[in-house]
């Protein structure tokens, strides 16, 4: 890192400053004030030999970020590359521009990307964490081949068992000590304390090479935090290649001193001075450098970080299907239209009330919630019978078989009862029209939704029943289970 300096000198009267401070009536304002180094006219150097593109133009502002432009000289297919920190590519990847001033092609922009270092560790046969200890580590070992020696003891060879925390005590002290169990050929346990005359040893070949790479990934997160990014041409001669970015950079920083004569008839001198930090990894030569008070609104994004999108895992199914499965059939795709009303018991409107809809296989078709009048809609249906599971909390769970839904619209209109949410009151609609009056349920397929009255059988009280069920005279079914009802 370099550091330079620039300064800018005023002269002024001493006199005039304090008039200013104190005259009424007048306010101070801070002013975003520009300094620029002289810029010294060249003809864009060649990346050719270096592969390097210098930097030639460098704006600085008091929020730490700053504005790069890089201009050099291209030949042919060149490659030109140029080095960041990972916290300055985030910046750069977000407002690269790449122009071939010559009519070249720019074919590509590459930079060296690793996977955060959690994700490379669960990718290794040893369930390590980035800070194990010797016992976590000895667990994570378990199953393989070892080779124990304690001391001027025999060595003793064997796969690993476990590793324990044993606590021994005598009658003036109490000690922790751990201690690993191993299975040898003959199949007979043996049992070694740990201490710090015990040395392990791993057997197998391909575990030492996982160690080696456990060991590997650790070190390699104390690396110098270097990205390369390399940009890639296409072209014919020799061409301008212009390259521009915003980058993370150390705020700029200002000192001042007043300098006073020795004579009174001379002005004193006011001198200021600028503090940058070179931090990008190049040298500054013949560059035009900006300085701005201003302070842009700014942001970070690991954007140069590979990102992983978090997916919902689907259980296999554990219940026996007696007919294939047909994924198609979860496909909403029809014109069928299904609506309804959802209210309480008594007959007030109910928002919030979750409408499944399940298909022959049981498979989830589609889901809404009832509005705030009650009211809910599905549409796209395609033609055929469905399930309907209606359920809010505090209410009974209500299960309608054998929903129709037909080309047009069909209506399933539903009462929820207050009482347990573990109660599932079931109806079976076996024909349009069906209307259960345990459940106050009711079911209008096209064209039927005058329908004269459909008489029904009277119901007794059934107390303390497992299940029970009851036809009506047009094949409406009911169950319930196990509630007083």
């Amino acid at each position: 890192m370099k550091v330079y300096k620039w300064s800018w000198c005023v002269s002024l009267l001493l006199a005039s400053v304090s008039a200013a401070q104190t005259k009424p009536g007048t306010s101070g304002a801070a002013v975003p004030v520009t300094v620029k180094a002289p810029a010294v006219e060249s003809r864009p150097e060649s990346a050719e030999k270096s592969g390097k593109l210098p930097v030639r133009r460098v704006v600085l502002y008091k929020n730490g970020v700053g504005y790069f432009e890089h201009l050099g000289r291209v030949r042919g297919n060149q490659d030109v590359q140029i080095d960041f920190t990972s916290a300055q590519l985030n910046d750069v990847l977000k407002s690269l521009t790449v122009l071939d001033l010559s009519g070249g092609r720019i074919t590509g922009v590459g930079y060296n990307s690793d996977a955060p270092l959690a994700r490379r560790l669960a990718s290794l046969r040893l369930a390590l964490g980035e800070k194990p200890t010797v016992a976590e580590f000895l667990s994570a070992l378990r199953g393989a081949r070892l080779e124990v020696r304690n001391g001027a003891a025999p060595a003793v060879t064997g796969r690993l068992l476990s590793v324990e925390r044993k606590t021994r005590s005598a009658t003036n002290w109490t000690a922790e000590t751990d201690e690993i169990s191993l299975i040898g050929e003959s199949g007979e346990v043996r049992t070694v304390d740990l201490n710090p005359t015990t040395s392990i040893r791993v057997v197998e070949h391909d575990l030492q090479t996982e160690v080696g790479r456990y060991l590997g990934l650790m070190a390699s997160a104390r690396d110098l935090d270097a990205r390369r990014m390399t940009i890639s041409t296409a072209g014919s001669g020799e061409r301008n290649l212009y390259v521009s970015y915003i980058s993370e950079v150390p705020v700029w920083k200002t000192t001042y001193r007043i300098v006073l004569p020795s004579k009174a008839d001379r002005k004193p001198l006011l001198q200021g001075w600028a503090i940058v930090d070179n931090t990008v990894g190049e040298d500054w030569n013949d560059v035009e450098l900006s300085l701005v008070a201003g302070a842009p609104h700014s942001f970070i994004q690991q954007i140069s970080e590979p990102f992983y999108s978090r997916r919902p895992v689907v259980a296999l199914p554990e219940s026996y299907q007696r007919t294939p499965q047909t994924h198609g059939a979860t496909l909403i795709g029809g014109k069928g239209r299904l609506t309804g009303v959802v209210t309480d018991q008594t007959g007030a409107a109910m928002g919030g009330a979750s409408v499944r809809l399940l298909d022959e296989n049981n498979n989830l078709v589609a889901q809404t919630t009832s509005d705030g009048n009650g009211n809910y809609t599905f549409l796209g249906l395609a033609e055929g019978n469905y399930r309907a599971w209606i359920e809010r909390p505090g209410f009974q769970k209500t299960v309608v078989n054998g929903v129709v839904v037909g080309p047009g619209e069909s209506q399933l209109n539903s009462s929820l009862q207050v009482g347990s949410a573990s109660t599932v009151v079931e109806v079976t609609a076996n024909s349009p029209g069906v209307e259960n009056s345990m459940s106050n349920l009711a079911l209008v397929a096209p064209g039927v939704a005058n329908r004269p009255h459909v008489g029904r059988e009277s119901m007794g009280m059934a107390s303390k029943a497992d299940r029970f069920t009851s036809n009506d005279t047009n094949g409406g079914a009911f169950a319930a289970s196990p509630e007083y009802v």
